[in-house]
Parts: structure tokens; sequence; C-alpha cells
């Protein structure tokens, strides 16, 4: 018996520094044999159609500057519409976008249904080629929009993400958030020069108009999830382009950082049981369930492995490897879990702040990731989000 929870810690060991470190170089080293193999993209000479879709909910504090970002864009003004959808807000979001009215379309509906109902009420505004998702709270960099559309001049592109980027900031979680997202960014182009990325930002996300669909599932779904996975379901490939850059602040608390996470997490959680077998090929399955898959149930792994671990030091029986070996698996997940505790008490120029502020990241991440599959199991996830100040 003991044999057998041995070889469970040594695969769950196996299984994290796979999803951490293991499963990204991989990654890097095939994107560089195939890098020189892939040709320099160029604009497209006739830019297509395209309608830029702005979610907003109670967003009056920043919804004007969102527009006027939206408006200075250097997208052909003539090859542009910007859809205001602002489902359920009881603020003056609707009021001050419609003082843009004769530049832009304003979808509302009082009823407040979520972002996924509000993106599929606008739908019938679009008259764009390509449709581009936004929120009101992301800003772009004025040429994010003809980076992103250079890519659909190859008819096998079906969907093309952006690059997310995190207001430099002084807190802690801004800090660590821009550190995930570079993070995330060296694996979604090692992906792309692959022909096909994994990872989706629905705050600069475009899409060919023809696969812009989303079902409305009661208990939610991730809308940007769901595009990506409906993008190969059609035998398309979806891309990742570095240099459409967007930007927004991190959230202001880690209460508010959990909150957010939990729900995006049980969301795709539930977008995993909307739609089936979107892979044609072995090659994008085993990038998906690496990336994606594997990363959302690693709360469990890490579980897995404390338990194992601890039950393996109570035991004089005869192991596979020497006994010695556990307790240092043992020091180090004491040493990381108290790096998390200790991380608020110790001072920012200290020489450990570093470890301490990425273990506690990590286990806020992993402990959200939890809630929110035991939110997606007991069908308490709703379409309906909780508006975190930011």
């Amino acid at each position: 018996m003991f044999k057998i929870i041995e070889i469970l810690l040594l695969l769950n060991i196996l299984i994290i520094l796979y999803v951490y470190a293991g499963y990204p170089l991989i990654l890097i080293l095939l994107a560089k044999r195939k890098a020189k193999a892939i040709p320099e993209l160029h604009f497209q000479a006739d830019l297509p159609p395209v309608s830029l879709i702005i979610a907003a909910f109670n967003e009056e504090g920043v919804i004007q500057q969102k527009i006027e970002n939206a408006l200075s864009l250097t997208y052909p003004k003539e090859k542009i519409e910007i859809i205001i959808a602002a489902d359920g807000s009881t603020d003056k979001t609707v009021e001050i976008a419609k003082k843009f009215s004769d530049q832009i379309k304003v979808s509302y509906s009082p009823e407040r249904k979520g972002k996924v109902r509000a993106l599929m009420n606008a739908k019938q505004y679009i008259n764009g080629e390509i449709v581009v998702i936004s929120d009101a709270n992301n800003l772009y960099n004025l040429d994010a929009i003809q980076k992103l559309v250079q890519h659909f001049a190859d008819p096998a592109v079906g969907g093309v993400s952006g690059a997310k980027h995190i207001y430099k900031s002084e807190h802690e979680i801004g800090q660590n958030e821009g550190l995930y997202w570079r993070y995330e960014d060296k694996i979604k182009q090692a992906e792309s020069y692959l022909r096909g990325c994994m990872g989706s930002c629905g705050e600069i996300l475009a899409i060919r108009n023809e696969l812009f669909s989303i079902p409305d599932v009661k208990e939610g779904i991730n809308d940007d999830s769901y595009l990506l996975l409906n993008v190969y379901k059609h035998k398309k490939i979806f891309l990742y382009e570095p240099l459409a850059k967007s930007y927004e602040k991190a959230s202001d608390t880690y209460k508010d950082e959990i909150g957010r996470r939990k729900r995006m997490s049980a969301l795709r959680f539930n977008t995993l049981k909307v739609i089936k077998k979107p892979f044609s090929s072995f090659s994008l399955a085993w990038k998906f369930y690496s990336h994606k898959v594997l990363r959302l149930f690693l709360p469990i792994f890490v579980i897995l492995l404390l338990m194992s671990n601890i039950t393996i030091l109570f035991t004089k029986n005869q192991l596979y490897l020497p006994h010695y070996i556990y307790y240092i698996t043992m020091i180090f997940q004491i040493l990381f879990y108290f790096f998390a505790l200790i991380d608020k008490a110790i001072n920012k120029r200290s020489k450990i702040k570093k470890l301490t502020t990425l273990a506690k990241f990590l286990t806020l991440s992993n402990y959200s990731l939890l809630l929110g599959l035991m939110m997606s199991l007991t069908k308490t996830s709703s379409s309906v989000w909780k508006k975190i100040e930011r």
C-alpha cells in the first residue's frame, strides 16, 4: 500500500513540475526549431471591416476613457464600428456612451444576464467580418487591431488573441500578476509558432464573425475560452499576437483577486462541460490539456502531494527510494507555505521578498482554482458576476 502512495507522491511531483516548467520548456524548444520556417507576416493591403464590442457593466468611471481610446485607434475609421454592450448597467455608463452616439452604437437592455448575453445581444449590430471583444477597463495600443487583423489574411486562422499587460504598480498583486502574464506570454508565443495557441484573453480577442457565437448557459461559461475552442471545433487555428497590446490595472486586494480568479476558474470548468471534442489532432489536444486542463486541476495534485508525503513520513515500511528523500520533499513544501504565510510581514527590500510574494501568489491562485472547481461541481457559479473594483 505504501509503495502505491509513494508512486502517487512521485507522480504528483512530476505533474506539478511538468505544468509549471516542463511543458513550457518543451514548447520553447520545439518552437525554436520551427521559428525559421515561419514566414514573416505583413499587413493586409485591403483591411477587412471590424466590429469592436466593448462589454461594460456599471463602468461610468472608465467608459469615456475607453470610448476615446477606441476612437483614437489607427484602424481606418470607415472600416471599424464600435459597439458598447452595457446590458444591466444601472449607473451612468449608457448615458455617457450615448454622448458619442454619432460615432458608436450602444446595445442596452435593463435586464442583467451577464457578459455572454450582453455580447450576444450586441451581435445584431455587427457588420464587420472580424469581431474584436474588449472590456471597458482595458485600453489598447493605437495599432492593436491592425496587429490582430493581419493574421486573418491566412484563411486557416479563425481567431487571434492579443496581449494583456498590467500597469506597473507598487502593490505586490500588480507585480505578481504582471509576472504571471509575462510567463503566459512566453507559452502562448511558443504555441503560436507551433500553429495553435491555447490561451485567449477576453480583453483583446479577435474572431471571424461566422465563428462568433456563445451559448447562454445557466451556470455560466467563460466566453473567451469557449470562442477559442469553437475556433478549433470548426477546424481553424487560434494564434497569439504579442504586439497587439492592451493594458489594465490589477485588483486592489487579494480578496478581490481571489474572487475574480475563483469565478473565472468555475466558468472555465463549465466551458469544458459544454464543448465536446474540439481538436482534430493529437498536437492540439496535447497543448490544450497541458496548458489549460492540468493547470485547472493543479490544486488537487498539490493536496495529494502534501497528504501522500505526510503519510509516507509515518511509515517504516520498505520504499522504492530512500526515506530521507521524503523528508526533503516535505521540508520544501513546509518552506513554500511558510514563505506564503510570512509574506505580509517581510519588508519590500528584503532579499527573500520575491520568493515570499511568489509563494503567496501561487498558493492563492491554487486556492482560487479549488474554489472554482467546487463552484462548478456544485453548480453554484453564475453567468452574472460581481463587479471587482480596480
